[in-house]
């Protein structure tokens, strides 16, 4: 409610003075429209602000050829706000000039704050205010360099969908049900009251993962696991490193007092 009440009305402020930050932030000043537009406790001020404010970013040069493409808003080239699924927002591209992300508040909100199950491709990319194919677009590169504003999100997605496929090369869901959804669950928790302690929970670890590291080093086949999961095979070594590092980290903390141990 303070985010809502007090924050966002600064902002507007802040671009209302500024206009220029309106395309040169535009991810950034996106994000406050869209939640001064859906926020449940913005005020019909804060709203009327906000559409006025966007209204004015729809007229810059950067902004105004992507409107009138029968896609935009309520397809006749102005915003729609009597809905959440109208493609109203259009953010431009940090990398090229004539390129724009148009998509509605729900995907907007869903992008900021994904879940595993999030669609990362329910946009249009524009080129000139025309709709292009994404096929051959990485959403990786896309994200990085063009839409930075959701590269950390992405990422941290990407990252919990790769670990969870290495899990399952590891723990099988057929051969190893049970074991696979706990380490998937941990996965999503800072505590976990399940333990591996036990002798008989020890033996089944044994079991599991003395073939992976034998003498206390990755196996060929587990090795080539890895990097198939996280499409490393032509990374330089360091990358290689960096995230074989990373994920003797992540099953460090499932030993740890926190997860599934208890010193």
């Amino acid at each position: 409610t303070y985010h809502q009440q007090r924050i966002l009305p600064v902002l507007l402020d802040s671009f209302d003075r500024n206009s220029a930050a309106m395309t040169t932030h535009s991810g950034l000043f996106n994000q406050v429209i869209v939640h001064c537009m859906t926020g449940m406790a913005c005020t019909d001020d804060t709203r009327q602000k906000a559409a006025a404010l966007y209204e004015r970013y729809l007229t810059h040069p950067l902004v105004s050829p992507h409107i009138n493409n029968g896609l935009f808003g309520d397809y006749d080239g102005s915003p729609d706000w009597t809905t959440r699924h109208a493609d109203n927002f259009l953010l431009l591209s940090s990398r090229t000039s004539d390129m724009a992300m148009m998509l509605s508040a729900d995907t907007l909100l869903t992008m900021l704050n994904p879940t595993p199950d999030t669609a990362w491709d329910r946009f249009y990319l524009l080129r000139g205010g025309e709709n292009v194919s994404t096929a051959q677009i990485s959403p990786e590169e896309l994200f990085c360099h063009d839409f930075p504003v959701f590269h950390a999100a992405f990422n941290q997605q990407a990252q919990q969908r790769r670990f969870g496929q290495l899990i399952d090369t590891i723990l099988s869901p057929e051969g190893h049900a049970e074991l696979n959804r706990q380490f998937i669950a941990a996965t999503k928790q800072k505590y976990s009251t399940v333990k591996f302690v036990d002798a008989p929970s020890q033996s089944r670890l044994n079991a599991v993962f003395e073939p992976l590291l034998p003498e206390g080093k990755l196996s060929p086949a587990h090795y080539q696991h890895i990097l198939s999961a996280y499409n490393l095979a032509d990374a330089s070594p360091q990358e290689q490193a960096e995230t074989l590092f990373c994920l003797s980290t992540a099953f460090a903390r499932y030993s740890s007092s926190a997860i599934f141990g208890t010193e």
